[in-house]
């Protein structure tokens, strides 16, 4: 079967940090090896959404089925695209990810035929067999939903692949891998920077209340063998020039031993020299040992949850870390030249000014490189959702509102406004203060390459938000998204041209 696969644009196209949509490229490297023709388009690279260009790549195409992918706040603009492939193509649709895996309903809209819950690879395999005409049956396939009589019917999951070994490679062809970029990482300028991708393990044990890995990976962790990983990191820098690696792993420091056998691996193969990479860690995982050889294995960057600055609530969302574990881990990383990032939730239910004021005090004590504030948000499938549901303290079902841009849930001793307004001081106290900006400069010291990476950082924030408190010339305001009417007009049938050449209507 011919199979199209597209990444949709998200709300807000003015992130630095843009990473290849690596759940695609398993899903197409998977249907590949089934035997059907795939291609996967990326509307997030494009940084606004090409609709002409996507669409002129599917008349081309001429698929059989279209597979989106989606988190919650993209939700609304893949429905779009849905409802445009439906009307131009008449072929089946396909949805998976994050958001419809968290909530099945979503496969209620009339253009979803299917929708994939959960991992993937497995499930959508089996489903384009039943499609192309196999014989199995499809009460049989696990791991889907669709619409039957107004109502979802969702099928028992599929149990979580073990052997992700055994798994093909991530198939990334086609997409703008000179694109891909996490300046964080800071390998090389903006303009040369080439930042990709892999996935060592999948899920994360923790039941972290505000959070939707469950509903992809439920709570079983899984992992790839230490060789594997640093295999494919190898042959990404072979074959792509790659200078820098993304972990896309939920949490990848779960396991110690196995974290430090890809190190070993890494330094045994001398690619700390060609080589940045970092990933998602927690803080109670972080000692000096672990830290050293994390570093000397060429790590240089981790996203670190806070989350919460204050036991009570951290107690509330099953976020279970002691204080002194974070004061330990971001300093052991500014000690190792370890880029920290910092990501604080504020807009729970029970904040209040007092108390965001105390945690962000704690905060700003820290040696945190970079600090992103989020709101709390009530995705569909995790305990907070359904507790802001039960509530009745969600402030839009808007899902291209589901953002750091405002809050969507209700904090009853704080108004919407002035937590807008908190987060902002929150942002430029924590940046503008003397003891950051001294702590900066010490670390451009240790190395000055660093300064052109970050002084283009810097200009996108400048260009790009209200971090700073100024008014950007340049500012991109949230982004309106339609599929133009032309799109959803059928497609007109490929004429059928005789052996003599001339050519008639099909």
């Amino acid at each position: 079967m011919r199979v199209f696969l597209i990444n949709p644009p998200t709300a807000y196209d003015e992130q630095t940090s843009l990473v290849e949509p690596l759940g695609l490229c398993y899903l197409a490297a998977a249907a590949k090896e089934a035997g059907h023709v795939v291609a996967v388009h990326d509307m997030v690279s494009t940084r606004h959404a090409d609709v002409d260009r996507l669409f002129t790549e599917l008349d081309a195409f001429d698929p059989q089925v279209v597979g989106l992918t989606a988190m919650t706040n993209a939700f609304g603009r893949a429905l779009a695209l849905a409802r445009a492939v439906k009307a131009r193509y008449g072929c089946t649709v396909v949805v998976g990810g994050w958001h419809v895996s968290g909530d099945p309903d979503g496969v209620l809209d009339p253009a979803i035929d299917f929708a994939v819950i959960g991992e993937g690879e497995d499930t959508f395999v089996e489903l384009l067999g039943w499609l192309d005409g196999s014989p199995a049956a499809l009460a049989d396939i696990k791991g889907i939903a669709y619409e039957r009589g107004g109502r979802a019917v969702v099928h028992e999951r599929r149990a979580r692949r073990r052997d992700l070994d055994a798994l093909p490679r991530p198939d990334r062809t086609g997409l703008p891998l000179h694109l891909y970029q996490v300046p964080a990482l800071l390998s090389a300028p903006l303009s040369r920077m080439r930042t990709l991708t892999i996935q060592a393990s999948r899920g994360c044990p923790y039941r972290c209340t505000f959070c939707q890995t469950p509903s992809i990976w439920t709570n079983l962790w899984t992992r790839r063998t230490p060789a594997a990983v640093v295999d494919e990191i190898e042959d990404l820098i072979d074959e792509h020039g790659v200078d820098s690696i993304w972990i896309r792993d939920e949490e990848f420091t779960i396991n110690r031993r196995w974290v430090l056998a890809i190190c070993r691996e890494l330094m045994r193969r001398h690619l700390p020299d060609r080589l940045r990479w970092g990933s998602f860690c927690r803080v109670d995982d972080i000692d000096r040992e672990f830290a050293v050889q994390l570093a000397e294995a060429g790590y240089c960057y981790g996203f670190l949850g806070i989350d919460s600055g204050d036991p009570e609530s951290r107690a509330r969302i099953q976020k279970e870390y002691q204080q002194e574990e974070a004061e330990r881990a971001f300093a052991l990383f500014r000690e190792l030249d370890i880029t920290s990032h910092g990501g604080w939730i504020i807009g729970f239910p029970w904040d209040t000014r007092d108390n965001l004021e105390q945690q962000f005090a704690w905060i700003r004590s820290l040696p945190v490189d970079m600090l992103t504030v989020t709101y709390a948000l009530p995705f569909a499938g995790t305990p907070f959702g359904e507790q802001i549901r039960r509530d009745g303290l969600a402030l839009s079902t808007d899902f291209e509102r589901f953002s750091e841009k405002e809050p969507v849930v209700r904090t009853p001793h704080i108004p919407t406004a002035e937590l807008m307004r908190l987060r902002s001081r929150f942002i430029r106290r924590f940046y503008l203060r003397p003891g950051h900006l001294a702590a900066q400069v010490r670390r451009v010291a240790r190395r000055p390459a660093r300064l052109r990476i970050f002084a283009e950082m810097l200009w996108h924030h400048l260009r790009e938000t209200r971090y700073f408190g100024v008014q950007p010339l340049l500012r991109r305001q949230q982004r309106s998204f339609a599929v133009p009417a032309r799109w959803h007009e059928p497609r007109q049938p490929r004429p059928v041209v005789e052996p003599g050449g001339a050519a008639m209507g099909a």
